[in-house]
């Protein structure tokens, strides 16, 4: 295509882009009335689309093909001949387009089009800011409905396998991302720095398929699970609270919706972050040590680990993170306290409730060692059956386990949380709302691309992440390449 040409070219679809608007102007002035407004809408969003899709082709033959003269020397000094122009599709958010380049090309050296580190082009056929819509929308939902939704809403037809290779390489740029991303300025933290971890199973696809059973045995799952460790970062400001507190924020939180004077007085976490992952425990627990680094260098914040009572997750806590006082979370606790109230009276019953409620104020009187005392006492006195017997060893174990991590008057007094509602919440959001809905089965690189780019999303983050994306794409695939100055094309366009 030569310089008369382009410009016929740029004339037409000038033309094309004035007729198409003036298509808009008449509808809405004189073919809209009387319709519904909802039609009105679809029909401008269709003819938007339309124009969008003209002005964007405007734009890159506005641009020439890229075309820097008869050689081309790159910055390592390799030289490579013109050889005629290569088209290359690409899918913007207005639909399909072609993009025509001028190719250079050297044997041994490949071939390289200065037009596509000028537009930054992705490897792929498909736009950044596509790939950012469907990343986002599938962060939230099954890949088959953001399908959907882009051919309804954009018409723009993508199959879930290129969905799926698009969050592959895209998550790979998650952890580079927060590497990078500067600690939260010192007057916008909390008093305390707080870690908290726990794990939740992710349905994972079983590497050989089995005949379906019309029928499970008892206590037989469908499919397997692999446990992913969630973990969260933040900061808050001390909350001094007396037994009392505690036991009314518990009754609170147990029996009704509406939340007492202490919750709705209670700090809120600061520039919290919550990350998931496959790769087991260790590796989790290394990535806390990292965010705890960078936010508190000089290590002058008292820290605070909050976790449930998983022996390893505790000893790799003391191991990356030994100055952190490791607390045992409340309610983890309480659940087995309500385990063995039932052993003593039904459940549901006032009897019950009453008797929790007298062990919870010892609990947080520091006197979890008079607590297993009395229970030892009637595993060796009570006529109990084998089935409580065993409910209460298995309380009685926990706690004395765990005691070390119960200092809960202590904790009360230094104003440290004791619940860990925060990882509990992002369990759920992280994990269960998007890799546990129904029927859904993973990869195990296919859960922990999805892990990756939900956190982001989750941490609102998500529009910083992508600016990142896109330009350590551009590194990567142009390097100093992609600094040309454009006005080169211009001339010779």
């Amino acid at each position: 295509m030569n310089c008369a040409e382009n410009k016929l070219d740029l004339q037409d679809i000038i033309s094309k882009a004035r007729d198409q608007f003036e298509d808009i102007l008449q509808f809405v002035t004189i073919n809209a009335s009387g319709k519904p407004l909802h039609e009105v809408e679809r029909n401008i969003f269709g003819q938007l689309l339309a124009i969008g899709r003209t002005l964007l082709k405007l734009a890159v033959i506005s641009m020439g093909a890229g075309d820097m003269g008869a050689v081309h020397t790159d910055e390592k000094g390799v030289e490579r001949k013109r050889h005629g122009r290569k088209e290359r599709v690409y899918f913007s958010i207005f639909g399909k387009i072609e993009i025509l380049r001028t190719r250079y090309w050297s044997r041994g050296f490949g071939e390289i089009f200065p037009l596509d580190a000028l537009f930054n082009l992705p490897e792929n056929s498909y736009s950044y800011l596509l790939q950012e819509w469907g990343m986002s929308l599938g962060a939230e939902g099954a890949w088959n409905k953001v399908t959907d939704f882009l051919k309804r809403m954009l018409g723009i037809d993508l199959w879930s396998s290129c969905l799926e290779r698009i969050a592959s390489s895209t998550a790979q740029d998650v952890e580079g991302f927060y590497e990078k991303q500067k600690p939260p300025r010192a007057d916008d933290e909390g008093e305390l720095l707080v870690v908290t971890l726990d794990g939740k199973g992710v349905p994972i696809k079983k590497k050989t398929p089995v005949p379906k059973k019309v029928r499970l045995k008892k206590g037989e799952k469908p499919g397997k699970k692999k446990m992913s460790t969630v973990t969260a970062v933040y900061t808050i400001d001390r909350h001094e609270r007396g037994v009392d507190d505690i036991v009314k924020d518990v009754q609170s939180e147990s029996c009704s919706n509406e939340k007492t004077s202490s919750v709705k007085q209670r700090p809120l976490p600061k520039n919290k972050v919550v990350k998931a992952t496959l790769e087991g425990k260790e590796p989790a627990v290394e990535e806390l040590a990292r965010q705890v680094k960078c936010r508190d260098p000089d290590g002058c914040k008292e820290g605070v680990a909050l976790m449930d009572g998983e022996p390893k997750l505790r000893e790799l806590i003391a191991k990356h993170l030994p100055s952190f006082c490791i607390i045992l979370d409340l309610y983890h606790v309480l659940e087995y306290l309500w385990k063995a109230s039932y052993v003593f009276y039904a459940e549901g019953s006032n009897e019950a409730t009453r008797w929790v409620q007298c062990m919870l104020r010892l609990l947080l009187k520091g006197e979890v060692e008079g607590i297993i005392t009395y229970l030892r006492g009637h595993l060796y006195y009570s006529d109990l059956t084998t089935s409580k017997r065993a409910t209460l060893e298995k309380v009685v174990g926990y706690l004395d386990r765990g005691k070390a991590f119960m200092r809960y008057d202590y904790y009360l007094e230094k104003g440290y949380p004791i619940g860990s509602g925060v990882i509990e919440g992002a369990c759920r959001n992280l994990v269960k709302d998007r890799l546990e809905l129904v029927g859904m089965r993973w990869s195990i690189s296919g859960a922990e691309s999805m892990l990756r780019l939900r956190s982001v999303v989750i941490n609102d983050l998500d529009k910083d992440f992508w600016r990142f994306r896109v330009e350590s794409e551009r590194q990567r695939l142009y390097g100093n390449f992609s600094d040309v100055d454009d006005s080169q094309f211009r001339e010779v366009a």
